[in-house]
């Protein structure tokens, strides 16, 4: 999981002389779910790993034990709470959403027959749980504040089970425009907006973590929300971290300046500021990455080849004018430096030894294939 700028191949987890952001993640990280939401916020400058420090913290989570856990990860943030709620549907079906509440019926079975009508046994409700209005009831008393066209699409699928009417519900929860019929079929009177996404995809998450499930969402770029998204979407945002799901940690990786952004609305998001979305962030845990010194430079490149070159039969041997070099390529950034690492991981033959000829040559290669992709990335580059 390193540092990708199209060189390297996303298997690495190199830290090198990052050992407190390291160490500040694996809190993070193996900390208990609580009842209250907690968010992260990973900042730095391009290239400092705030990606690969959301690849760790996956590569963690997937290793957790005894924790029934959801990763959710968006590698580019999303236009609108939309396409939130699709991606959030593609890790968390609405069948199994389905599945979730038929259990928690059948726990409450005593509760439910008070709620439906005093005197009745479990078998008459049975007998009263085909109709969708006895469903509806019942999710109504089991999420009192669930979006109401969202009720009745789940009371629907208790009852009919319809491959049909799954169909349309993942369409309707993906924004996806219905026909009036088809609105009709699931019973809805109307379709997902940015105005009521928001709302859906709490609901939608309330109805997993309510089964003893915990939630981890990536969202890695954040910054860009400000420019592709708008403010609507900050707003909504914002909203969304203050319903406070429980067992839920978020983690936000964006630039400092786009932080400031937040707050001044100069540079980054221009006029899509939000302040008090900043003021959340601002309260929240955050954790700062910077780019290496010369020292630390030398220590990351050659820790990475090492561990990761197995065929090496001596240790890496960087003399001083080829460091040089490098660090002025790449100012330390540890996703340059990983570029520059793993091109040496597919020399073949290479026996450990790099001069000022050999780094030259490879910088230059590393600066084509980043013009070749044409990505404003050259652009921050030649700024570093």
């Amino acid at each position: 999981m390193s540092y990708s700028i199209g060189v390297p191949q996303k298997a690495r987890i190199i830290w090198a002389d990052m050992k407190e952001a390291r160490a500040e993640l694996d809190r993070f990280v193996n900390a208990k779910f609580t009842d209250n939401v907690s968010v992260l916020v990973i900042l730095g400058d391009y290239g400092t790993g705030k990606s690969h420090s959301l690849n760790y913290i996956s590569y963690l989570s997937q290793n957790l034990k005894d924790t029934k856990l959801k990763i959710i990860t968006f590698e580019h943030p999303f236009r609108n709470f939309v396409e939130f709620l699709e991606k959030v549907e593609s890790h968390l079906s609405f069948e199994e959403v389905c599945a979730i509440i038929k259990r928690s019926i059948v726990k409450r079975k005593s509760q439910l027959t008070t709620l439906l009508k005093k005197g009745y046994d479990e078998d008459i409700l049975d007998s009263v749980m085909v109709f969708e209005k006895a469903h509806d009831l019942v999710l109504k008393s089991m999420y009192p504040k669930m979006n109401s066209d969202l009720r009745t699409i789940l009371a629907k699928l208790l009852v009919t089970e319809s491959k049909e009417t799954f169909d349309l519900a993942k369409k309707w929860l993906r924004g996806v425009p219905l026909t009036p019929t088809q609105l009709r079929n699931l019973g809805v009177t109307g379709k997902i907006s940015v105005d009521n996404a928001p709302d859906i995809s709490a609901d939608y998450l309330r109805i997993y973590l309510s089964d003893g499930g915990c939630l981890l969402i990536l969202i890695d770029e954040f910054e860009d929300l400000g420019v592709i998204g708008d403010q609507d979407s900050l707003v909504s945002f914002r909203h969304f971290l203050d319903e406070n799901l429980p067992r839920t940690k978020i983690v936000i990786t964006m630039t400092d300046e786009a932080f400031e952004g937040l707050r001044t609305g100069k540079k980054v998001f221009l006029r899509k500021s939000y302040v008090p979305l900043w003021s959340r962030f601002n309260a929240c845990r955050k954790l700062r990455l910077s780019n290496l010194n010369q020292e630390n430079t030398k220590l990351f490149l050659t820790e990475y080849i090492e561990s990761v070159n197995k065929s090496l039969e001596s240790k890496v041997n960087l003399e001083d004018n080829a460091l040089q070099t490098i660090y002025q390529f790449s100012n330390g950034s540890p996703r340059l430096l990983s570029a520059i690492a793993e091109y040496f991981c597919l020399i073949s033959g290479f026996d450990g030894k790099i001069d000022s000829h050999m780094i030259s040559t490879i910088i230059e290669d590393i600066k084509l294939k980043l013009e070749a992709q044409k990505t404003p990335d050259i652009e921050k580059i030649s700024k570093i």
